[in-house]
């Protein structure tokens, strides 16, 4: 299967949760999607604040894959999150994610990705240097990929208003304030393929992340009789 975007929401907190149901639920549209949830939260005090769960509706298993913080050590304290699960159905799916605490704002991103290897989800060398966080302008997230086709994509926040811009050849998934997601699928083997965000100068934090392609089953009993595919 090829590697596609299928839905995408987006949703600003409410007191201590980030709820994307009624008008920002997603829906996807094909079976066996891997769901990213990408939350950004900060505060103006210590500690930082961080997911403390997430749910949903139909239920199912939300699993950490990265997480990135950043503080000026007087006024802002951010936090960034990357969560995944696998759907084996499709449809209206409503997912709650609970704070540690009440940030002076709070944002997140949903989105399904089909034609995934959901036995081998991550690409494995795509952990090169997958996170980054700083204090300045056109702040860049370099991730090397082994595999051709991955769905490359990078998550941002920052303590500005303006949104990153997509970097080279990559397309916005969502924007909301302070915190943007943006994607492209590779045609070929990558060899440092960079993930750019250009914003203002200001507290910020990032990861970008590669998932694999599902590649055909191969029959056994047609292996076994010597007819291949």
């Amino acid at each position: 299967m090829v590697l596609a975007l299928d839905g995408s929401a987006q949703k600003s907190y409410s007191g201590t949760t980030i709820v994307f149901s009624g008008l920002a639920i997603l829906t996807t549209s094909i079976d066996n999607d891997i769901i990213i949830v990408t939350v950004g939260a900060r505060t103006t005090s210590a500690p930082y604040v961080t997911v403390s769960s997430i749910s949903s509706t139909p239920t199912l298993t939300w699993t950490l894959r990265r997480q990135k913080q950043q503080t000026n050590s007087s006024t802002v304290w951010q936090d960034l999150e990357e969560w995944y699960t696998v759907w084996t159905s499709h449809g209206e799916l409503s997912i709650t994610v609970t704070l540690s605490g009440t940030p002076s704002y709070g944002k997140g991103v949903a989105f399904g990705i089909s034609g995934a290897n959901t036995a081998t989800i991550f690409d494995s060398n795509a952990g090169a240097n997958p996170t980054g966080s700083g204090n300045s302008a056109d702040p860049t997230v370099s991730i090397t990929t082994s595999n051709a086709n991955d769905f490359i994509f990078g998550l941002e926040t920052t303590t500005n208003a303006n949104i990153a811009t997509p970097g080279s050849g990559f397309t916005n998934i969502q924007q909301i304030e302070n915190l943007g997601t943006e994607y492209k699928i590779v045609s070929a083997t990558q060899s440092g393929a960079t993930v750019n965000f250009i914003v203002a100068t200001g507290l910020w934090c990032m990861i970008a992340d590669a998932i694999m392609q599902a590649t055909a089953a191969v029959s056994l009993r047609r292996l076994k009789m010597g007819l291949g595919r």
